[in-house]
């Protein structure tokens, strides 16, 4: 591990002991073990595209969240936000019954307010920029502030332990969005925009993390040229 990734949790037990260590209360920690629990089991044999367990990055997304101190919703929604994709819900059928099902489960089990946010994280990735705004206008200016937040630590988290680097294969073209060097150089051009909002939002420590990401993949980049590897998700077994 690098110096950065030793501080954001990769399992369970690492993230349940920064929360005790951020000071969550048992209650509040005992609720997000059991969504952890309940995406390990949608997510079982998935694997992010370096070959990392589904379940690390959820870990590792909500992780982030607690260095911005979030409230107890969002570290939940953060360790849901892939829970009704990873179910195939289509964009065409987004409003369906097991769709309807499964947000009527989340809502009983984890409250209103982390489900409609894991909820705005699923419908936001199959909006155009115009919807996300429409989106973000349609939610309350809290609730907007924290999606961006599920949204920007669901980036970082990837780039952990060199992840950009080792996503991809060297033959891959840019246009697949495989290679690590497109990755590495959409992150590098989105840089400056993704920290002032950050910043905006007053997440500091998401912004600086933001930083020494780019840095350690650029570096990786350079001094260990492209791992072969699988761009986005897939399931083995």
């Amino acid at each position: 591990m690098t110096k950065l990734s030793a501080h954001v949790a990769q399992t369970n037990l690492q993230l349940y002991r920064q929360l005790l260590d951020a000071q969550y209360p048992l209650h509040e920690i005992k609720q997000i073990h059991e969504a952890y629990m309940l995406t390990a089991l949608r997510s079982a044999g998935q694997l992010r595209g370096s070959g990392k367990a589904f379940v690390a990055h959820l870990a590792g997304t909500a992780s982030l969240c607690v260095l911005e101190r979030a409230p107890c919703e969002v570290i939940i929604a953060a360790i849901l936000h892939t829970f009704y994709r990873a179910n195939h819900v289509s964009a065409a059928d987004k409003d369906g019954m097991q769709l309807a099902n499964d947000r009527a489960d989340v809502s009983a089990k984890f409250g209103v307010e982390a489900e409609a946010l894991t909820h705005a994280y699923f419908i936001n990735g199959y909006l155009d920029d115009a919807g996300r705004a429409q989106l973000a206008a349609d939610l309350s200016e809290t609730a907007s502030r924290y999606l961006q937040m599920l949204v920007l630590a669901d980036n970082l988290e990837d780039a952990l332990d060199l992840g950009l680097a080792v996503h991809g294969s060297s033959h891959d073209e840019a246009e697949r969005r495989g290679s690590a060097a497109w990755r590495v150089q959409r992150m590098t051009n989105e840089t400056e925009s993704v920290i002032a909002q950050a910043e905006q939002l007053e997440f500091k420590e998401l912004a600086r993390v933001f930083r020494l990401l780019l840095v350690e993949n650029q570096q990786a980049l350079t001094t260990l040229g492209l791992f072969t590897g699988h761009y986005g998700s897939f399931r083995v077994g």
